[in-house]
């Protein structure tokens, strides 16, 4: 296997910036999708509720 050199390695450190760059943008542009906001609440509350009925539960009486 050819020895990469330092060229090569920040090229290549470079792409992956870019990529993580472009999946943040992607991932944010996703997040201001009313409906992706509105299931992320239900979600939330869900989870809340979960948590409540839990503790309602394993609290001795």
């Amino acid at each position: 296997m050819p020895e990469r050199t330092q060229t090569t390695q920040q090229d290549e450190a470079l792409q992956r910036v870019r990529a993580l760059q472009q999946q943040a943008a992607a991932d944010y542009a996703a997040a201001q999708n009313p409906a992706r906001r509105a299931a992320a609440r239900n979600q939330h509350a869900l989870a809340i509720a979960h948590a409540h009925d839990s503790a309602t539960a394993n609290t001795p009486r």
